[in-house]
């Protein structure tokens, strides 16, 4: 008993530390500050040893960060209720929910761009390409999207449009607001095709 009781009380401070790394990890990434163990552990109040425990280098951490990025966006497009209202309206709403994450994520996004390989990209947004395929399908079933072109290819596009957005937000050429009222137009664009023509 005594020794599951120590167990647990090491998982729960393993897992409160791993998420006090991450939390000052992204602080450093907002501020602009070299994401180095040191800084880190600084910000995080926790020893060395103790972030080199969780994370070897900062590829690992990056990688972690944008694991949590993934789990929270795929629960903010999920909140977005993708299955109600015609399919066009939840559309909107989803590519709202996943950009408003996304804004508040924008630094471990380029982080993650320039250290993450393309396919741990790809990897990371999984559950929320899901959602997109679902409603894709549903609007499909309604006649709102188009039919001539393969749902993985809409998908990918709708998720290759949401890093042009983050790129140019990145570059300075649009602001976050701007940008979401061009990719939630390009989005509707791509999703709908030819549909609107037969209108």
């Amino acid at each position: 008993m005594a020794g599951e009781s120590t167990t647990d009380g090491r998982r729960v401070t393993a897992a409160r530390n791993v998420e006090a790394i991450l939390d000052a990890a992204e602080r450093l990434l907002r501020r602009g500050d070299p994401l180095h163990v040191s800084a880190v552990a600084a910000d995080a109040g926790l020893s060395r040893p103790t972030v080199y425990a969780h994370f070897h280098d900062r590829h690992q951490l990056v990688e972690a960060l944008l694991a949590r990025a993934a789990r929270e966006a795929t629960v903010a497009v999920q909140a977005a209720d993708p299955d109600r209202g015609p399919a066009p309206d939840a559309m909107r709403r989803v590519v709202g929910a996943g950009w408003e994450h996304l804004a508040r994520h924008l630094e471990v996004a380029r982080a993650a761009m320039t250290v993450v390989a393309p396919d741990a990209l790809h990897a990371g947004h999984r559950e929320v390409a899901a959602v997109f395929e679902r409603l894709l399908e549903r609007g499909r079933r309604e006649g709102a999207f188009r039919h001539d072109l393969p749902t993985a290819w809409l998908v990918s596009s709708c998720l290759a449009l949401t890093h042009a957005a983050v790129a140019s937000v990145n570059a300075g050429e649009m602001a976050p607001d701007r940008a979401l009222d061009a990719l939630a137009a390009t989005v509707e664009d791509v999703c709908v095709g030819r549909v609107a023509s037969l209108r």
